[in-house]
C-alpha cells in the first residue's frame, strides 16, 4: 500500500512537539497547574506580611512549627490517598483547603484584632504545608496518567504554565492588595483552587478516556474510531493494531504504546513511602546521602536568604498591607526570571554543560549573593537599595534553583531503583527540606545573637550569615559535580548491563546506586517542578 501525504499538523503542534491528541491532556494539566499556582501565589505574600509582623524571632519559631505540621500531616494525608483513588482524593483535599481559606477570610474580616498572634502564625504554617501537598499532588496526578515518552514532551509545557501562574498572582497582589485586602485576596485564592478542582476532574476524564481507547484496542485488536496516527495526525481508526498507519506507513501500535494508562487507582504494588522507610532508602545509599545532602545545603541557603529579605523588608516598611505588597513585587521579579531561565536556557545547559557543571550554578548564584549583600551592609546600603538588591538576589536565585538545578537534581533520580525513589524521594522533599528550614532557623538565631555580643565582629546579621555560609557553597558545588560523575557512571553501567543482556541490572536495583552495578530501566522522566518552596 502507497503511503498517502502526510497531513500538516498545526503551527502551534509542532512548536510545542505535541502529537495528535495530546492537546486536551496538555491544556488540562497546563490549566491546572496555573491554577493552583496563581491562587497560592495571590496569598503568599500575605503569608511572609504576617509571618514578620511579630518580628525575625517569632518568624523562626514559625519555621520549627512548619517542620512539625509537616511531619503529622504525612500520615493523614498517606491514609487519604490510601483509602480513596486520587479521582476522589484529590478534589477533597483541595475542598479542605478551601474551607481552611474562608475561615482565614472570615477572622481576618470579623476578628481582625487577632491577626499576627494566633491567626497569623496560624496562616503561615498552614500555607506553608499547603504549599506542600498542593504541588505534590498536582505532580503525582501527572506522573499517574502519563508515559515516559509523553511526559518528556508534555511536563516543560506544564512547568512553564504554572510558573506563568505563580508570575500572575505575585502581580495580582502587588497590583491590589490595597483595594482587595488580605480578606479579598483569600477569598480569590479560594475561587482558583474551585477551578483548579475543575481542571483537575477534566484532566482525569482524559485519563479514563484514554485508559478506556487502550482496553478497547487490545481487546478487540483494532484502533477505535477517531484514532490519529501519532507520527503525522492521519486517521487510523479502525485500523489493525498490529499494522501500519495507512498514510505515513509508521506502525499503528505505536499510537497505543503512546497512550498512558490510568493508574489514579491506588495499585497493591504502591511502594511504602513513609519516613522511616525514606531515611532506610537514603541510608543504604551514599549515592542517595549524596542527593539529600545537596538538597539539605540548598535548603539551607535558601532559608537564609528568605531571612534576609524579611529583615530587609521589615526596615522599608512597618505596614503590613505595604510589606505584603514589597513581598508580592519580590516574587514577580523572581517568578518572571524563572520563566525567561526556563524559556532560554534550561534544556541549553543540561545538554552542553552535563548534570554535574549545571548543579555548580546554584551554588555560584548564593555566593555571590551573600558576598553582595554583605559589601552593601559593609558600606551603608539605605534600606531602599538593599531591597532593590535583595530583589535581584531573590530573582538570580530562585531562577537558578527551580528552573537550572531542579530539573539537574531531579535527573539524579533518573537512575535510582523505582521502590528507592519512591521512597527516599518522598522522605527527601518533606523531611530533610522542611529540618533543614528549621536548623537554619536555629542558626539564624545563633548568629544574630552572636553580633549582638560582639557588633566589633560583624557589622550585621547578612554580613555575619556571607562570611559563615560562603564557603560552604564551594562543598556544595563540589558535592553537584561528584552526583553528576556518579550518575554518568551508573548511567553508563546500566546501558551496558542492557546492552550485554546480563541479569546484573537485577541486582543493580537492589544496590541502591552502588558502583559495581546499575539499576533496571525504566527511569522517570525530568519535570520541571514549579516555584514554590521558601
Amino acid at each position: 500500500m502507497t503511503p498517502h501525504p502526510a497531513p500538516r499538523r498545526p503551527v502551534l503542534s509542532r512548536m510545542l512537539s505535541l502529537r495528535p491528541g495530546e492537546g486536551r491532556k496538555a491544556a488540562w494539566a497546563v490549566a491546572f497547574h496555573f491554577l493552583v499556582l496563581f491562587g497560592y501565589f495571590l496569598i503568599r505574600p500575605v503569608r511572609e506580611a504576617l509571618g514578620v509582623e511579630r518580628g525575625m524571632s517569632e518568624l523562626r519559631s514559625l519555621f520549627l512549627g512548619t517542620l512539625v505540621v509537616t511531619l503529622l500531616a504525612n500520615p493523614v494525608y498517606g491514609w487519604v490517598v490510601s483509602r480513596w483513588d486520587r479521582r476522589t482524593s484529590l478534589p477533597v483535599v483541595y475542598h479542605v483547603f478551601v474551607s481552611n481559606l474562608l475561615l482565614f477570610a472570615a477572622l481576618l474580616h470579623w476578628a481582625p484584632d487577632i491577626i499576627g498572634v494566633a491567626t497569623g502564625r496560624t496562616f503561615f504554617v498552614w500555607l506553608s504545608v499547603f504549599n506542600l501537598f498542593s504541588v505534590t499532588m498536582f505532580w503525582t496526578l501527572m506522573a499517574d496518567g502519563t508515559g515516559l515518552d509523553q511526559a518528556k514532551r508534555l511536563f516543560p509545557i506544564v512547568a512553564v504554565g504554572g510558573t506563568v501562574g505563580a508570575a500572575a498572582g505575585s502581580a495580582v497582589t502587588s497590583a491590589s492588595v490595597e483595594a482587595l485586602g488580605h480578606t479579598g485576596l483569600l477569598l480569590a485564592s479560594a475561587v482558583c483552587l474551585e477551578l483548579a478542582v475543575l481542571a483537575c476532574r477534566r484532566l482525569t476524564a482524559v485519563y479514563d478516556e484514554e485508559a478506556t481507547t487502550l482496553a478497547r484496542a487490545h481487546e478487540t485488536g483494532a484502533l477505535p474510531d477517531g484514532a490519529c496516527c501519532v507520527s503525522c495526525g492521519g486517521d487510523v481508526g479502525g485500523a489493525r493494531a498490529d499494522g501500519r498507519c495507512p498514510v505515513c506507513a509508521e506502525p499503528a501500535w505505536a499510537c497505543l504504546d503512546d497512550l498512558s494508562t490510568s493508574r489514579s487507582e491506588r495499585g497493591a504494588d504502591e511502594p511504602r513511602t513513609g519516613a522511616l522507610e525514606g531515611l532506610r532508602a537514603v541510608l543504604r545509599s551514599p549515592y542517595l546521602v549524596g542527593v539529600a545532602g545537596y538538597i539539605l545545603l540548598l535548603t539551607v541557603f535558601a532559608t537564609f536568604l528568605y531571612f534576609a529579605q524579611a529583615r530587609i523588608v521589615l526596615q522599608v516598611s512597618d505596614d503590613t498591607a505595604d510589606r505584603t505588597a514589597l513581598f508580592a513585587n519580590i516574587e514577580l521579579v523572581a517568578q518572571l526570571a524563572t520563566l525567561a531561565a526556563q524559556l532560554f536556557l534550561t534544556g541549553r545547559l543540561i545538554r552542553r554543560l552535563g548534570v554535574g557543571w549545571t548543579l555548580t550554578i546554584l551554588p555560584a548564584i548564593a555566593a555571590g549573593g551573600f558576598v553582595v549583600l554583605g559589601l552593601g551592609e559593609r558600606f551603608g546600603a539605605s534600606a531602599a537599595q538593599a531591597y532593590v538588591t535583595i530583589a535581584v538576589v531573590m530573582a538570580l536565585y530562585r531562577a537558578g534553583k527551580f528552573a537550572i538545578a531542579r530539573p539537574a537534581r531531579e535527573t539524579l533520580y533518573t537512575v535510582v531503583p523505582r521502590d528507592e525513589k519512591y521512597k527516599a524521594k518522598a522522605f527527601v522533599d518533606t523531611f530533610v527540606y522542611r529540618a533543614g528550614d528549621a536548623a537554619t532557623a536555629g542558626a539564624d538565631a545563633g548568629l544574630a545573637a552572636l553580633v549582638a555580643a560582639f557588633p566589633a565582629l560583624f557589622s550585621s546579621v547578612v554580613a555575619a550569615v556571607a562570611v559563615t555560609v560562603t564557603p560552604f557553597a564551594i562543598g556544595w558545588a563540589g558535592l553537584g559535580l561528584w552526583l553528576g560523575a556518579k550518575q554518568a557512571r551508573m548511567a553508563r553501567a546500566q546501558s551496558g548491563a542492557a546492552r550485554a543482556g546480563s541479569p546484573a541490572a537485577g541486582a543493580a536495583a537492589a544496590s541502591g546506586g552502588r558502583d559495581d552495578a546499575a539499576p533496571p530501566d525504566g527511569a522517570s522522566p525530568t519535570r520541571t517542578p514549579s516555584p514554590t518552596s521558601p
